[in-house]
């Protein structure tokens, strides 16, 4: 049986492990921002918890070129995983501030394959193979 002490130690340990999480994803944008010199105005970065997320959109992330939006994925994920995604996206960001990404049509330069794509995961691979080394929490 449960005491309400252990209930509330793991309520607790819940909110200080998502806080920190937290903390971290805020450093790390800071971090990408820094990295790959990123301008303003900054993507809106949101952070879908929704467990069908990744089924419904077959992905883990997107960016949306029109309203510079980025949205992660965060549902039963590991964190490293979560940055990964958001350096991706973040990365296609930079793209379209470059003038690389042709916003006119975003889902052909996005193909799998393309140049912007495999830009954007190796991009994303090295920032945060870096971060890691700086940050080892974030391989939980």
């Amino acid at each position: 049986m449960q005491t309400f002490a252990n209930y509330n130690k793991q309520l607790i340990e819940k909110e200080t492990q998502q806080n920190k999480r937290a903390a971290i994803l805020k450093d790390f944008i800071g971090y990408i921002i820094n990295s790959i010199s990123i301008s303003k105005p900054y993507p809106i970065i949101t952070f879908n918890n929704e467990a069908n997320f990744g089924t419904k959109n077959r992905s883990f992330g997107s960016f949306n070129v029109n309203e510079n939006e980025i949205v992660v994925a965060t549902h039963n994920r590991n964190l490293a995983d979560i940055l990964r995604t958001l350096a991706h996206e973040m990365v296609h960001f930079k793209q379209k501030q470059n003038g690389k990404l042709n916003i006119n049509n975003a889902i052909k330069s996005g193909a799998d394959g393309s140049e912007i794509e495999n830009e954007a995961n190796a991009i994303a691979g090295v920032i945060l193979r870096k971060y890691g080394k700086l940050n080892p929490d974030i391989y939980e």
